[in-house]
């Protein structure tokens, strides 16, 4: 999702995985060729060290962020070509509690969903196209 986000949706995608006792993924990697010359790549696993980065390159910079997902230290780092870097403090916001005033607004009308049904759709057929690729 992260990666949809920034880039689009993937022109065309590459998977694999281990699967380990029980049939479950416990280690899985994805390519994703994106709009405009992007390539993204993840993985995620049950047996590596654990780690939850999210990281955009581009020519000139790179985005860093330690803890996208749950944001416990929210900081965003701009790393530059040269070594140099700078951090952007973010202001925290519970993910949880920003989930629930999502479904409060939802539920009132006050306002459009951020992410609707096309993009729960794209981000299921992601995921079912990576699985396809893995070859499970």
């Amino acid at each position: 999702s992260g990666i949809r986000l920034v880039a689009g949706e993937p022109d065309d995608l590459v998977g694999g995985q281990v699967v380990g006792g029980g049939g479950v993924d416990v280690l899985f990697a994805g390519t994703l060729s994106m709009p405009g010359d992007v390539l993204a790549h993840f993985d995620c696993g049950m047996v590596t060290s654990f780690r939850d980065e999210f990281e955009v390159v581009g020519a000139d910079a790179t985005l860093f962020l330690d803890d996208p997902w749950h944001s416990r230290h929210p900081v965003i780092e701009v790393r530059d070509g040269d070594g140099g870097s700078e951090r952007i403090e973010v202001e925290f916001a519970d993910p949880y509690a920003c989930e629930l005033e999502e479904l409060v607004a939802l539920a009132s009308g006050s306002r459009p969903a951020r992410f609707g049904r096309e993009d729960a759709v794209a981000q299921a057929r992601a995921i079912e196209q990576l699985y396809a690729a893995a070859g499970s």
